[in-house]
């Protein structure tokens, strides 16, 4: 990840090489999530009292030196329960998934919350998770086993 400064604006530009190219057994799923209607610190979300912008990146945490593995959902505007149903990427047993939920703003994206995310055999059983972190009252995710085409 390359990141550019821009003069005394200290805006951050996030130059990402995302990658979904992963031979997992399963897919994970974004669904839905509902956001504390202020941050922790009491602050509104964004200018004007408006809601947050969420949207999700789920990272896989490899044991490598090249963790490129990484989606992003969509930006849901303007909203504290968002709707996506977007695959996020494929996994299998035993794999670490960095979950992160932000808030899109012009110069600078608020983190929301993030987890950690261990894909067990019972998370993978249990097919849907409903996660709670940092300002993320609820976050649930759909775990999917892959199908094969048939010929």
């Amino acid at each position: 990840m390359r990141y550019l400064l821009l003069g005394t604006l200290a805006a951050v530009i996030v130059f990402s090489n995302f990658s979904t190219s992963y031979a997992g057994d399963h897919t994970l799923i974004a669904n839905s999530a509902t956001i504390q209607p202020k941050k922790s610190s009491g602050a509104d979300w964004d200018a004007l009292n408006n809601p947050p912008d969420p949207f999700v990146i789920a990272s896989l945490i490899v044991k490598t030196p090249d963790p490129k593995v990484k989606a992003e959902t969509s930006v849901q505007k303007d909203t504290l329960t968002p709707k996506w149903t977007e695959k996020l990427m494929d996994v299998n047993v035993g794999d670490e998934v960095l979950i992160q939920v932000w808030d899109k703003d012009i110069l600078q994206h608020d983190l929301i919350g993030e987890t950690k995310l261990v894909i067990t055999k019972k998370t993978i059983e249990d097919g849907e998770l409903m996660l709670s972190f940092g300002d993320v009252k609820e976050l649930k995710l759909t775990i999917l086993k892959k199908t094969k085409p048939v010929k």
